[in-house]
């Protein structure tokens, strides 16, 4: 998290979890000092698939599509950042372990985990 913030001119997080559970996840791990903007289920109108969440965070960093890059957990949240025409690096959640499902167009990468990210931004 600390290579993104450093990295990145802005760093958000687009989550379907109630506000509620997002929050105390955040305050848990201490990490919402990391995110420059944050939204939840309860912030959209829609849930992922539907691209609502990504081209929220796009209207409100002032940034175009092919200017973002979305790190996902999941297929469908994968699916909602190719909706809203993203690139996707896919680290699969222990609770939402690789599956044989199909991978939208806009996955650029899967990998295992966050250390496996950095590097391939490094290089």
């Amino acid at each position: 998290m600390d290579y993104c913030k450093a990295t990145f001119d802005a760093v958000g997080l687009g989550s379907s979890a109630p506000n509620v559970r997002g929050y105390k996840m955040l305050e848990h791990f201490e990490i919402s000092k990391y995110f420059d903007h944050i939204l939840f289920a309860q912030d959209v109108k829609h849930n992922k698939p539907h691209p609502e969440v990504y081209l929220k965070h796009l209207d409100y960093h002032q940034v175009d599509a092919d200017e973002a890059l979305v790190i996902e957990d999941s297929i469908v949240g994968a699916q909602a950042a190719n909706n809203a025409g993203i690139g996707v690096v896919l680290v699969p959640d222990n609770e939402f372990p690789k599956s044989s499902e199909p991978r939208p167009d806009n996955v650029l990468l899967e990998v295992d985990n966050l250390n496996e990210v950095i590097k391939w931004m490094k290089d």
